[in-house]
């Protein structure tokens, strides 16, 4: 019995250390070469934040905030009383374009007049989150452009 097991342990061995993989010590690693994209990306970041009348007195905010009747909530979500602030997140690009942009940020009313004035300049429409919180909402607009 002896015997077998010793036999069966040397014929064995070769085949289990024939499985290994064994890593070649003189290869040098692959160069890395940074390979430069064809696209140019930004980021429209809009906050919205709910315009409340300076004239009205505390009653009449309470009896507004009240007012949960259907035609009201409707009312409010199709033409708010809101202000919007637009800003363009092009990363470290300092283009003219992009300083263009930001001049004219100010006279955006909407998310969709940013969109179409970035449009002019071939930015393309990717992909969009809004996220909701107390103070307001936060819209972002993902754009990419060919360089």
């Amino acid at each position: 019995m002896k015997k077998i097991l010793i036999f069966t342990l040397i014929f064995t061995l070769p085949f289990i250390s024939f499985s290994q993989k064994r890593s070649k010590k003189n290869k040098s690693n692959a160069d890395i070469t940074a390979v430069k994209s064809n696209y140019e990306f930004m980021i429209i970041k809009g906050a919205e934040v709910e315009m409340i009348d300076e004239s009205m007195d505390e009653v009449e905010k309470q009896s507004l905030a009240r007012d949960v009747s259907t035609e009201r909530k409707i009312k409010r979500l199709l033409s708010p009383r809101t202000r919007l602030i637009v800003s363009f997140d092009a990363g470290d690009m300092r283009d003219p374009q992009i300083g263009e942009l930001m001049r004219k940020s100010n006279e955006f009313r909407t998310m969709g007049a940013a969109v179409k004035e970035a449009a002019k300049y071939g930015w393309r429409f990717i992909n969009s989150n809004v996220v909701s919180t107390v103070d307001g909402t936060v819209h972002y607009f993902y754009m990419k452009r060919e360089k």
